[in-house]
């Protein structure tokens, strides 16, 4: 009997205990207003107030970390959404740069054909291949067109070469760099005359293989360097007073009867686009030209 009133005992001590707790917890709250608390319950505050604050930490830590990493999720999607629409920009931004250089050449092409008396046919480059050991390229126009073969090419900077082969939609044009190419020229300054050919020597310039000589003039002829170089117009293939190229080194061989001069074309090779095709002319020399060829315009 006396065993079963102490498991009583015990079983309604716990009970008991909690009451008294809520009761002195109840009890503190009247004395909130006066911001103390009463002694009876100052020692239960201090034994679970280091757990209420390691319990704040934890939870407020937690609380930061989850939003940091949202935070930070939000943070990289915006940023590759950005990327994606500053790609976008930037290759609209291309796109204007390449139709507003192409708008500046087609104006430029535009004012040369009015300022020339020749017929003119423009076309466009869609094949170079500058390791062929024919210095060719190939325009988008052919017979349909009205092109045949030996017709002068041209832009707005000098000659270019002539047609060389012709199929109904398309043509091949040989440059005048090619070592099979031959042309009536005349310096601009003195009027000395000779033959420009195509030069295969590399050197070191801006456009390479791009060379060509001013061969068979005299050895006492009135010719230096910086010298411009326009086509004669006598072999009946180019009209009178196209530019060529600048003479840049004159060989003297006092051997032989005539000298020989390096020549950078006017044309870079590497940057043709557009050209023009010269359908039909009279030996006429372009408007506002005596003599002095076709003005550069810039780059075409």
């Amino acid at each position: 009997m006396a065993s079963f009133l102490a498991k009583i005992r015990r079983f309604l001590l716990i009970p008991v205990i909690f009451y008294i707790l809520l009761v002195f917890l109840s009890q503190g709250k009247r004395f909130e207003r006066f911001h103390q608390d009463p002694f009876y319950l100052r020692p239960i505050f201090m034994t679970l107030n280091p757990f209420q604050k390691g319990f704040h930490f934890v939870r407020t830590k937690s609380v930061q970390t989850f939003e940091h990493y949202f935070w930070l999720q939000g943070v990289w999607e915006e940023n590759i959404n950005l990327k994606t629409r500053l790609g976008q920009v930037g290759q609209k931004l291309l796109i204007l740069e390449e139709l507003d250089r192409e708008n500046e050449r087609m104006r430029t092409l535009l004012g040369f054909r009015e300022q020339v008396p020749w017929r003119l046919m423009a076309a466009h480059v869609i094949s170079f291949n500058p390791l062929l050991p024919f210095h060719l390229v190939t325009i988008d126009r052919g017979e349909a067109d009205g092109l045949k073969r030996r017709q002068p090419v041209i832009t707005p900077q000098g000659l270019v070469g002539q047609v060389f082969r012709v199929t109904s939609d398309s043509s091949q044009v040989l440059l005048m760099t090619d070592p099979t190419s031959a042309i009536d020229a005349a310096d601009q300054r003195s009027r000395v005359q000779g033959l420009v050919t195509g030069h295969v020597t590399k050197a070191k310039l801006n456009r390479g293989y791009a060379l060509g000589s001013l061969e068979y003039f005299r050895q006492n002829a009135d010719i230096e360097e910086g010298d411009l170089l326009v086509t004669s117009g006598l072999d009946a293939i180019f009209p009178k007073g196209i530019p060529i190229g600048r003479v840049t080194r004159l060989r003297v061989d006092k051997v032989n009867l005539f000298q020989t001069a390096d020549i950078i074309p006017e044309v870079d090779f590497l940057k043709l686009e557009e050209v023009f095709v010269i359908l039909h002319f009279k030996g006429d020399s372009p408007k506002g030209e005596s003599h002095n060829g076709v003005s550069p315009k810039g780059d075409s």
